[in-house]
């Protein structure tokens, strides 16, 4: 994994609400976007091969891109409240609009390529499309939050199969499933909001695991998640909106790490309804009631540190982290 060393500037002079460094457990906070009425309720966050982020920028009903260092490029298009934002592995931006039923394509340089879906509660039609993602065979992943389905079409929107239906105890079962996200070996991961849940199924609706917390290491068990990516390394990310936080999973579904907390300041979140991984780790966090996207970039090892020949001051900021750990 890619590290990108942030100014110290950044890490030693940011603070969070309490006046204290804005270190999140291994990651360092990098800045804040919008929260100024640039965004109104974003809903999901996706990043592409050259580290661009794009935004599902919901009440403002519009796709916006944003360059690597978070500065606003444009807005792609207008949509009926877009809730969910992947890419395809050739880097087209595929957008489930909730608002309108449908799911539209656009290629990476924002040019509309198309648009499927009508409301329906039955095979091959769309009740509030929350989250989408595609493979590299070409199968769209749609999850149905009103209608509790996860269904997958053709990218010419003919419907193939519906691989989750309404349920909670049973593996594979979905209740208000919202984003997606997919592994390298083509499997879907389900931001399965209901249930406190995140569900892996096989592409043909298989069951891997429920992901949903109950590691002590965790404290609390997963409670609404509404996102889910994963890593260059296979490793899973939550949104886990209402402990306001996010959770990493490996890709064994073991815990790894947290970060997060209720709040308004620097690195913390009010309802996180997504996440993503950049191609350099850096991540980045729909906190959606705070109308902003954060970022976060893997924290500097102490051996970094010695190199830039940090001082004093930003050697006591790492012992705080250290200490804050244990």
């Amino acid at each position: 994994m890619m590290k990108r060393l942030i100014p110290l500037f950044t890490a030693f002079v940011t603070l969070s609400a309490a006046g204290q460094p804005a270190w999140a457990d291994g990651y360092v906070f990098v800045r804040s976007i919008g929260g100024s009425g640039q965004f109104a309720l974003p809903c999901s966050v996706a990043a592409d091969s050259a580290g661009d982020v794009w935004v599902a920028d919901c009440d403002n009903n519009r796709l916006v891109e944003l360059n690597s260092s978070g500065q606003s490029l444009r807005t792609v298009a207008t949509l009926e409240y877009p809730e969910s934002v992947r890419l395809d592995p050739s880097g087209n931006v595929w957008v489930a609009c909730a608002g309108g039923n449908a799911v539209e394509e656009f290629s990476g340089t924002g040019t509309y390529r198309g648009q499927f879906g009508s409301y329906g509660t039955g095979d091959g039609y769309l009740d509030w499309p929350d989250g989408v993602a595609v493979d590299k065979l070409g199968d769209v992943f749609v999850a149905n939050s009103y209608s509790n389905t996860v269904q997958v079409f053709n990218t010419g929107g003919q419907w193939q199969r519906t691989i989750a239906t309404l349920g909670t105890a049973k593996p594979g079962c979905v209740s208000s499933p919202a984003n997606l996200a997919l592994d390298a070996a083509g499997n879907v991961w389900i931001a399965d909001q209901q249930n406190d849940r995140i569900e892996g199924l096989t592409s043909s609706g298989g069951f891997i695991a429920s992901l949903n917390g109950s590691n002590v290491a965790v404290k609390n068990w997963l409670g609404l998640p509404a996102g889910v990516t994963v890593d260059s390394r296979g490793n899973i990310w939550v949104a886990d909106t209402n402990n306001n936080r996010i959770v990493e999973f490996n890709s064994s579904g073991t815990y790894l790490t947290q970060f997060g907390s209720l709040g308004t300041g620097n690195g913390e979140f009010n309802w996180p309804y997504d996440v993503a991984v950049d191609p350099s780790g850096n991540v980045w966090v729909v906190d959606q009631q705070n109308n902003r996207i954060e970022e976060f970039a893997p924290a500097p090892e102490p051996s970094t540190l010695a190199l830039l020949g940090v001082g004093a001051a930003a050697l006591i900021g790492y012992r705080w982290r250290q200490k804050r750990a244990k």
